[in-house]
């Protein structure tokens, strides 16, 4: 059956994202993650009424905050950074790679790539 769809549609093959896609979305992934948990103790928050409690909730969401604020800064960061090494990669894929004779030999340098 599977052979059948590949031959009738022939899809492309999966290529897995790069290294720098796969951190980037991870680091999405985390800080949605925190962001949800800090929803979750807001609710509690709104609901109880331990001193306690609400003591210890407060807490955590401060802490929460505090690495949610972390991790946008270096989600920004990782953006910037990545952005200026595609340029850099890009500008260097133009000028191409040139060795000692002048010669780009894209097939032994992986910056070429």
């Amino acid at each position: 059956m599977i052979a059948r769809f590949c031959l009738a549609k022939r899809p492309r093959p999966w290529v897995a994202p790069a290294p720098e896609v796969r951190q980037l979305r991870d680091l999405v992934r985390h800080l949605q993650t925190l962001e949800d948990e800090k929803q979750a103790h807001l609710n509690r928050l709104g609901v109880t009424t331990s001193e306690a409690i609400v003591g210890s909730l407060e807490q955590l969401i401060g802490f929460l905050d505090e690495q949610i604020r972390l991790l946008e800064n270096n989600i920004r960061t990782y953006r910037q950074t990545s952005q200026t090494e595609a340029r850099l990669r890009v500008a260097q894929q133009r000028e191409g790679h040139r060795d000692e004779d002048g010669c780009c030999d894209r097939r032994r340098d992986a910056r070429c790539l």
